[in-house]
């Protein structure tokens, strides 16, 4: 009620504000800025990262997430007009001719992946990675083309927009013809895919269609999902169009794609995907490394992996909940052959939920959570590992080291969940992450140190950047109540982000109210109770990574009071 959602738009102020706006250059600057604050530099095997040029000059780039435009948005997302992928921002950061590519694994075994750039040629003896895209102001090929621009990959999201006019929204017809060639790696039948806009019936707002050496390619089957009857030819809708191509050779052969879109698609959009041989992948990924100085390896999930209700047929997945919080064993195995290669390797993991990375943290140079960082994404992950941002994100969950560690999901007790709770030592804890400096904490200090039930209590610090370059830190702050009945061990009861130059001092200030201080017993009764409490501040918890620097203390409480739910 309070968007205007059942207001007639006219009334809606917030339908006044243009795609001008939304995409100005203020707010991606905010996008970039979200995304490098929430990476999360779990391991750094002596001081790994960053990247020393001198040392690592040619860097292997593998892994189906490297390259994967639905690990940036994750989903409920907005449509960014220029997402920023991670293999991009790698080839912006350290140089394009310093890079070397692979995709390394599909998602999940027998998935699907983007056709990768590799693979596409702007025309046939060209060494420009990608097609020719021509967008048209008009649903139709006439005349001379608004836009012309090099798509390294296909694989594009335009729900409600209008990629030729991003920022008027009157109109959304226009079309788009992609031109170039594509070379198949290996001289054998590929597995290609269309995903097309999925709504029904769309036949008189899309169409669709692919040439191969001049000669119009039909789909296998009827589009999935199927629907009672084949489109015609030329105009596909709702659906993945599937084409069986066999290619005698690895020579580059002449593609044209054609999109036309004549009106609004709520699920607008087309992806040029393939079903490549994982075995073949993997081989790719090794010979990318064995070429390579540093491997950086981008693996995890997909919001087509972990989602609502969806069809996963894989080891760990159901109908997007997850059984398991294994990474998917195809990306597993793919980094256990990389490994071989005894060349050193960085993860980065873009994800949505928490991964058992045991693997990744014991053989992996470093370890980098990255999660679905969005449309700058690819940029703030490749300023992390050059060292222009220094990471200072913490987990906002505990990473555990499997679901042996957990009781049965279907036990609503919070016995032995969350950091709150639990008894056991994670793979990662809840607030871990480090930094490319180091931090001090001295002066703790509370007042009163005996206090009295429903008053707030203040905590002050100091804080220090001990290392030799700037950074944020982020202070937490935890409290252990007395430990009876349902209490949990400790709770976080505040943090603060602050930057800090090299040898800068900051004083920090908490002022923990009364509903902070209280817990929660059997009956359901909030209330501040009597008893000793300890506080803890530092970079992480008391028992977290950067535990040791954690700086504690005591004060008690007389009295009790009830609070209001």
């Amino acid at each position: 009620m309070k968007l205007g959602m059942f207001d007639p738009t006219q009334q809606v102020p917030f339908s006044n504000i243009p795609y001008s706006v939304v995409d100005s250059a203020e707010h991606a600057a905010l996008a970039l800025r979200a995304a490098r604050e929430s990476m999360v530099l779990l391991k750094n095997e002596d001081h790994f990262l960053p990247l020393d040029p001198a040392k690592h000059q040619t860097i292997a780039v593998v892994g189906p997430l490297a390259g994967s435009r639905i690990a940036l948005e994750g989903n409920y997302n907005a449509i960014p007009l220029h997402p920023i992928l991670p293999i991009d921002g790698i080839e912006k950061e350290f140089g394009q001719d310093h890079v070397i590519y692979a995709q390394g694994s599909p998602y999940i075994p027998g998935g699907e992946l983007p056709v990768p750039r590799t693979m596409l040629r702007a025309a046939g003896h060209s060494t420009v990675d990608g097609l020719e895209g021509q967008y048209f102001s008009h649903p139709s090929f006439d005349g001379a083309p608004a836009m012309v621009r090099i798509d390294r990959e296909i694989d594009f999201d335009w729900a409600f927009a209008n990629p030729v006019e991003p920022h008027h929204t009157s109109t959304q017809a226009f079309a788009v013809r992609w031109v170039g060639a594509i070379r198949s790696p290996v001289a054998e039948t590929l597995n290609l895919q269309f995903r097309l806009p999925f709504c029904y019936p769309c036949q008189d707002k899309v169409k669709f269609a692919v040439y191969l050496d001049g000669n119009q390619l039909e789909p296998n089957a009827p589009p999935t999902p199927t629907t009672n009857k084949l489109p015609p030819s030329g105009r596909n809708y709702g659906a993945i169009q599937h084409f069986a191509v066999p290619f005698a050779d690895t020579r580059p052969h002449d593609l044209r794609i054609e999109y036309v879109q004549t009106g609004r698609i709520s699920g607008a959009g087309l992806a040029f995907e393939w079903g490549p041989r994982e075995k073949f992948l993997q081989d790719q990924a090794i010979e990318a490394a064995k070429k390579s100085d540093v491997v950086v390896a981008f693996v995890g999930l997909t919001p087509r992996l972990e989602g609502e209700e969806m069809k996963v047929n894989a080891k760990g997945f159901a109908g997007g909940d997850r059984t398991d919080l294994d990474l998917p064993d195809v990306q597993q195995q793919m980094l256990e052959a990389v490994a071989k290669t005894g060349k050193p390797m960085v993860v980065v993991l873009l994800n949505g939920s928490a991964l058992a990375v045991n693997w990744a943290k014991e053989n992996a140079r470093a370890l980098l959570e990255a999660w679905y960082p969005g449309q700058s994404g690819g940029e703030a992950i490749a300023e992390t590992l050059s060292g222009k941002n220094n990471p200072a994100g913490r987990l906002p969950v505990t990473f555990y080291t499997g679901v042996d560690q957990l009781p049965a999901f279907d036990d609503y007790s919070m016995a032995n969940r969350t950091y709150r709770y639990f008894k056991g030592k994670p793979l990662f804890a809840f607030g871990d992450g480090l930094s490319y400096t180091t931090f001090a904490y001295s002066g703790l200090r509370i007042s009163p140190r005996d206090l009295k039930a429903g008053d707030t209590l203040t905590v002050e610090a100091d804080v220090r950047n001990t290392g030799t370059v700037a950074g944020d830190e982020v202070a937490e702050l935890y409290i252990t109540p007395p430990q009876s009945g349902p209490a949990p061990k400790l709770s976080l009861a505040g943090f603060q982000r602050l930057h800090l130059q090299p040898l800068e001092q900051r004083h920090i200030v908490f002022h923990l109210d009364a509903r902070t201080l209280s817990q929660v017993d059997e009956k359901g009764t909030r209330a501040v109770t009597s008893g000793s409490y300890k506080i803890s501040i530092g970079s992480s918890q008391p028992e977290g990574d950067q535990g040791p620097a954690t700086a504690t203390t005591v004060f008690t409480v007389t009295g009790s009071k009830e609070l209001p739910h």
